[in-house]
């Protein structure tokens, strides 16, 4: 498929800038669809700070992984390549855009209406993900090898100096399938806890840290630290927001149920998860052959560091059973 849709004069323009054009207003949407009338204001209000912030933050970080292919910082924000940003700049430009509204008291409390984009994001990065299948960021550790693979959507095309073509896993399209379910989680968490201020937030937060985690081991073109070639910015966030999640749900199951022998357990537990995961990718950068294995190994533990603070969630609002009390 050609990456050009449509050729205006010296115009060219992209099957990329085409989804991403329609991703963002459907993405609007559908947060307006969740949003409660008395905040429907806000909503409106903050959306050109977001669409500002995450463009910022998505820029900025990229360029901090990949500085030797920019010039400077000034040029890299300015770049018209659509693969010139990192998906983790949405996420604190979604929440300093929010907070933008609250401090100008457009609204009185910035949880829920982080609660509120919270599904809407998990698909709009879904879609995001695609836009990258004709970029390098897309292609994956794992080359595929049997010919009969190579038209399937799961299988990125890259080409060498050389002029030869090599075919990888394309860990995007995975992403996209990952976020098409996070979101439709998140939506049906919303639906059931809205009026639990904040919760529907971190439900995403953990989901999606755990996903990006994998997600990032098996890109061929990571984001690492630019004094580091083996530590990941985006597996460094996913590790420290699940751990943010994690204290917030334990600080209100505390302050609900008081101390519960069960608290101590899941945080070790918590905490065993993201050692688990840190050694199978210290494993997976030193043995790359068997990085299927590895890779299978760390979904599970990744799905473990977002299922134990769930854990502490469910604690903290389960409800006392009712007792009937016998007439005399």
């Amino acid at each position: 498929m050609n990456q050009t849709a449509l050729i205006i004069e010296n115009l060219e323009i992209s099957w990329s800038a085409i989804l991403i054009g329609l991703t963002i207003p459907a993405w609007f949407t559908f947060a307006l669809a969740l949003c409660p009338k008395k905040r429907i204001a806000a909503l409106c209000a903050s959306l050109p700070f977001i669409l500002f912030f995450s463009f910022f933050f998505s820029r900025i970080l990229y360029w901090y992984s990949h500085q030797s292919r920019f010039e400077s910082l000034w040029t890299a924000i300015w770049s018209k390549d659509l693969d010139a940003f990192s998906i983790l700049g949405i996420i604190p430009g979604i929440v300093l855009g929010c907070a933008l509204v609250r401090l100008f008291k457009i609204t009185k409390e910035l949880p829920p209406l982080l609660d509120v984009f919270a599904a809407p994001s998990a698909f709009a990065i879904g879609f995001f993900y695609l836009t990258c299948r004709y970029h390098q960021s897309c292609l994956g550790r794992m080359t595929i090898e049997n010919e009969k693979l190579w038209n399937l959507p799961f299988v990125s095309v890259s080409m060498s100096s050389q002029g030869e073509y090599t075919h990888r896993l394309a860990i995007y399209f995975f992403g996209f399938l990952a976020m098409m379910l996070i979101g439709t989680l998140t939506t049906i968490f919303y639906i059931r806890n809205n009026k639990k201020k904040g919760c529907t937030a971190c439900f995403f937060l953990l989901f999606f840290s755990a996903a990006e985690f994998v997600l990032e081991s098996a890109r061929y073109d990571a984001g690492y630290f630019p004094f580091n070639g083996f530590v990941s910015i985006i597996q460094i966030a996913a590790a420290v927001s699940i751990l943010a999640v994690a204290i917030i749900f334990l600080v209100r199951a505390a302050k609900r149920k008081g101390f519960k022998a069960a608290y101590p357990i899941v945080i070790v537990l918590l905490l065993a998860s993201i050692g688990g995961t840190g050694y199978l990718e210290y494993l997976v950068q030193r043995h790359g052959d068997k990085a299927v294995l590895i890779h299978s190994c760390m979904c599970g533990t990744c799905l473990l560091m977002a299922v134990f603070p769930l854990i502490l969630y469910v604690i903290g609002n389960k409800k006392k059973p009712y007792k009937i009390k016998k007439q005399r």
